[in-house]
């Protein structure tokens, strides 16, 4: 039986839950730890308007599983979903 990706995407957002920090350094600095330990299971997608590839690497770093950039937010946001909800890390190029 052929699964519908579209019905696997939705199954994936609604099991998305979103945390805003108010600056890069917020991301290494406590929150996604806190995250971590909270919910050890969880996938962490960092949605930030750096486009600083340190930044990139600061977050994947401290345990991100996928980097989206917000002006590459609306064309890639559902296949960082997909990618990181099946088990892989997702960059947005920066």
């Amino acid at each position: 039986k052929t699964r519908d990706p579209r019905a696997t995407r939705r199954q994936a957002i609604r099991r998305c839950r979103f945390f805003r920090c108010t600056s890069n350094s917020e991301i290494a600095a406590g929150v996604m730890p806190e995250i971590r330990a909270a919910w050890p299971k969880i996938k962490i997608i960092v949605l930030t308007g750096s486009s600083n590839e340190s930044v990139a690497r600061e977050a994947i770093r401290a345990g991100a599983d996928g980097f989206i950039r917000k002006e590459d937010a609306a064309n890639e946001l559902l296949r960082a979903i997909s990618v990181v909800m099946a088990g892989n890390s997702y960059l947005s190029p920066v």
